[in-house]
């Protein structure tokens, strides 16, 4: 067993065909392999105007499945955009209910390889938008390149 599977692992993920005007979708995750969660952030954007650049804090699970013979994994999240909480020393009573903008399914070949994706988010103008099967490939982490 590799250490990718067990404990606490960061990854990146970017989300999209690469196109010039294509959508795109990067996700920094930590994986914990433990509870088999993910958490992290994605960052939505496309060069069009007026451009895409919705922010999310992304929460989900993932878990082993088998297509057509071959292990994959499921991974499943949901996102809600960033809160900049007021100075928390001061009461200021309850905070906001914040919606989802952002859910994602996600089937990868392996932590480490690539895979496919559906996910949809909520623009500016408060309209969802749906992308499906978008290519998905693993980006180099810091960590990677300093090892």
């Amino acid at each position: 067993m590799s250490s990718i599977e067990t404990g606490l692992f960061l990854t990146k993920y970017q989300v999209g065909t690469g196109e010039p005007g294509a959508t795109t979708l990067n996700l920094s995750l930590a994986v914990n392999t433990v509870h088999k969660t993910i958490h992290g952030i994605g960052e939505i954007t496309q060069a069009v105007n007026p451009p895409v650049d919705v922010h999310t804090r992304v929460d989900g699970t993932y878990l082993s499945i088998l297509i057509m013979g071959s292990p994959s994994i499921l991974v499943e999240a949901t996102g809600m955009p960033p809160v900049h909480w007021p100075d928390r020393r001061r009461p200021q009573g309850p905070g906001p209910v914040i919606l989802h903008n952002f859910f994602l399914r996600m089937v990868l070949e392996s932590w480490e390889g690539g895979g496919t994706a559906y996910y949809r988010y909520q623009n500016a103008q408060g309209e969802w938008v749906e992308v499906n099967d978008a290519p998905v490939k693993k980006v180099d982490t810091l960590a990677s390149k300093a090892s």
